[in-house]
């Protein structure tokens, strides 16, 4: 089998809009699924030289015969325009895209999106890439229909047709190891390193499951991962962990998984884990949904193991918003939880979002009104985005009467179809007056403590 030079990326930097300062969990898992099936793997995530001429230099000296870009919906422009410097410069370069977009659009949408790509996949690709570039390796450019179809979740388009194959979810996610870390070593990140933690070391991120089965409607992540959640073993967690802290002086983890406390014990026992090998850890985890988890006992334990925030998606305080946008928990539940927690001594971040379909002023008013309340540490505000594969764009498509967003120029902060009944300008003004107001009662508050 020929070896082929694979380069898996995200967008060239410089085209996109607010970039990651971590390394990029899903194509580090992608790298070591190439590199174990024999390929050779090079890696280009948020910490690249955004500059497009020296990304054409990169590439020209390397001639990769596979480049594979992740795409986020924001960055479809941005994606569009990197596949368009790889044909300028590597013409015979097969173009791969993936990502939360493809995995949440309808496959002829994503043929539309990205006109100048050989394939896409959707849903998780660590089986499928390795048996794609098998498949090039063998026949080139041209593969053999027969064989394309036997791809997990690829996309690819034969003549004016869109096939799409089943993705498939690998319940074992063991199998898949760890990412290939030695190409996106954490000291070369911009990653911030949490308050209260360890002074020295560096910041990585990490995940414990795969899946959701929340049906929020303004989220399609099951469409990417499933909706059954699928945990690693506390074996195979607390391996990666060690070799974070030993071999890449790790000393801040963010466990960046939605369904991190999904798993009571496989939680309990990295915790036990941590500090029976007494690592000197600061980390941070999403614990919303699984809020009968969140129980004394789990919380203190975290809590000596070094948590020391959790980040918590509670979108908004009112109660018939939440009802609307299918999200658990009344608005009082959670206001006791996050008491609770902050009793204990962890720090609460609090997310909220207005701007949903029949979202009034008044309940705008509410939500701002029970974040401002809330013992949190911060809160933070946005507009829902309409992504791909969310009940909210069905919604949107339906009000407006629009078959197809245009993605590359799609803004949601100056929408011509908001989603709910307040103009998208005007939304945006509230959002940024509400910003203000969270920005002079943090200064106020750190005036008073000094």
């Amino acid at each position: 089998m020929n070896r082929l030079k694979t380069l898996l990326m995200v967008p060239v930097t410089s085209l996109v809009r607010h970039t990651p300062l971590f390394p990029d969990l899903g194509l580090g898992y992608l790298a070591a699924a190439v590199k174990k099936s024999g390929h050779d793997v090079f890696l280009r995530s948020w910490n690249m030289e955004p500059s497009t001429e020296n990304f054409k230099r990169y590439i020209k000296e390397n001639k990769f015969d596979f480049i594979g870009i992740k795409v986020f919906t924001k960055d479809v422009a941005a994606a569009n325009k990197t596949i368009q410097l790889i044909r300028a410069t590597l013409p015979e370069t097969v173009v791969v895209v993936g990502g939360p977009h493809p995995s949440t659009s309808e496959p002829e949408d994503v043929m539309t999106d990205f006109p100048y790509c050989d394939f896409a996949f959707r849903g998780e690709a660590e089986i499928g890439l390795p048996l794609l570039l098998e498949e090039i390796a063998k026949n080139g450019k041209n593969p053999s229909l027969k064989n394309l179809k036997n791809i997990p979740g690829l996309i690819w388009k034969f003549i004016d047709t869109v096939h799409a194959n089943i993705p498939f979810l690998n319940p074992d996610i063991d199998s898949f190891g760890m990412p290939l870390w030695e190409i996106m070593h954490p000291k070369d990140y911009r990653a911030p390193k949490i308050p209260g933690g360890p002074k020295d070391g560096y910041s990585a991120p990490i995940i414990v499951t795969r899946g959701c089965p929340s049906i929020c409607t303004y989220c399609a992540a099951y469409k990417i991962n499933g909706k059954s959640v699928r945990s690693r073993s506390s074996a195979s967690m607390l391996k990666e962990i060690e070799m974070l802290y030993n071999k890449y002086d790790v000393r801040h983890l963010f466990f960046l998984d939605t369904r991190f406390t999904h798993n009571v014990d496989v939680v309990t026992e990295i915790c036990e884990g941590i500090l029976r090998n007494r690592m000197d850890l600061a980390w941070d985890c999403v614990g919303y949904e699984n809020l009968n988890t969140l129980t004394e006992k789990m919380l203190k334990l975290m809590k000596r193991a070094g948590c020391k925030f959790i980040n918590m998606g509670i979108e908004s305080g009112s109660d018939s918003i939440r009802k609307s946008i299918k999200k658990q928990g009344t608005a009082k539940e959670i206001f006791q939880k996050v008491q609770m927690v902050k009793d204990i001594g962890i720090g609460i971040r609090a997310f909220f979002m207005i701007g949903f379909p029949g979202e009034t002023k008044k309940n705008i008013e509410d939500t701002v009104n029970y974040a401002f309340s809330l013992p949190a540490d911060s809160i933070q505000f946005e507009i829902p985005c309409p992504h791909p594969g969310t009940e909210l764009l069905g919604y949107l498509k339906e009000k407006y009467n629009v078959k197809k967003i245009d993605w590359e120029n799609f803004d949601v902060y100056k929408s011509p179809y908001p989603l709910s009944e307040i103009d998208s300008s005007e939304l945006y003004r509230i959002l940024k007056k509400i910003r203000r107001r969270y920005k002079f009662v943090s200064l106020k508050q750190k005036f008073l403590s000094l």
